[in-house]
């Protein structure tokens, strides 16, 4: 762990030209939706500006791949039953208007300089110490409490990516023919509603039955 901002220029330049890394996969970012309403110049700032910093210190360090890790949030809300790479990029708030920002700049770089960046779009990746009240950790979170179950969209599907599969596939993207400047959807290939996550959840938490109950003020909170 080396302590730092990557926003600043210099920072991230120095780690590399100290360990000279072959390849880089850049998590760098704001992540929380609802905190992009309160301060976006943040997001901005630490999904934008910091991802120019790392490959403009990948080039410098000849960095062999970067994978820039965006979000399946650039593609807006979308009614097709699977998302493909070449959909329309509609960003419906202020996160993925700061997810896209990078992930184009990624495309510019790759065009005007060459940079060996490939741009890896992820779906809803879950797992572990997660923070924030993200639904799955915000499901455990609440079945953990009590049998009562409070959530916004109940019928909104999204596809579910554990994070083991998620590093693997990032991983093996590393070492993929891709060309430079693509981008690749990264997810389970399935969709689950958030009732139907809910259900299995409680299925293991509260397997003597659980009420689940919906609050329309959660509908702009919960992601």
């Amino acid at each position: 762990l080396v302590p730092g901002d990557a926003c600043v220029p210099g920072h991230l330049l120095q780690c590399m030209q100290e360990f000279q890394p072959h390849f880089a996969i850049s998590c760098i970012g704001d992540t929380f939706v609802t905190s992009a309403y309160v301060d976006p110049l943040r997001f901005f700032r630490n999904n934008v500006e910091a991802t120019y910093q790392l490959l403009h210190a990948a080039q410098l360090c000849d960095v062999a791949r970067i994978i820039y890790v965006s979000s399946t949030e650039v593609y807006g809300v979308s009614d097709a039953a699977a998302v493909a790479e070449d959909a329309p990029l509609n960003p419906a708030n202020t996160y993925a208007v700061s997810k896209l920002a990078a992930d184009r700049l990624c495309w510019t770089l790759s065009v005007e300089t060459q940079c060996p960046v490939i741009i890896a779009r992820l779906f809803n990746c879950y797992g572990p110490r997660e923070t924030h009240a993200y639904i799955v950790p915000e499901i455990i979170h609440q079945l953990h409490q009590g049998g009562d179950l409070i959530l916004g969209n109940l019928l909104a599907e999204r596809d579910f990516t554990y994070v083991d599969d998620s590093a693997e596939a990032l991983i093996s993207l590393l070492l993929a023919d891709v060309v430079i400047g693509e981008a690749i959807n990264i997810g389970s290939g399935s969709a689950c509603s958030v009732a139907t996550l809910a259900s299995e959840i409680a299925s293991i938490m509260r397997p003597g039955g659980f009420n689940l109950l919906h609050d329309p003020r959660l509908l702009r909170r919960q992601d």
